[in-house]
């Protein structure tokens, strides 16, 4: 699961797994990638690219036509 951290300027990576025991859920994350500008408008997984698809409005008018994307490999090495 990802999601933008931070006031949009982080998207973070959580893994969610069950403990085999206890049956309690347990989490591990970390920052995929910082630096981001902060008006991140959304997340995407494309499956076939096999990538993340983070959305930013450049100029922050909320227009569709000003809207950038980065890609980036789905990482599953949690």
């Amino acid at each position: 699961m990802y999601t933008p951290m931070l006031n949009n300027t982080v998207v973070v990576q959580f893994k969610v797994t069950a403990d085999s025991i206890s049956g309690l859920s347990q989490y591990k994350f970390r920052t995929y990638i910082a630096g981001l500008p902060p008006e991140i408008t959304g997340l995407g997984v494309a499956d076939d690219l096999q990538s993340l698809m983070i959305y930013i409005n450049v100029l922050n008018l909320g227009a569709v036509e000003r809207e950038n994307f980065t890609r980036l490999p789905l990482c599953e090495d949690m």
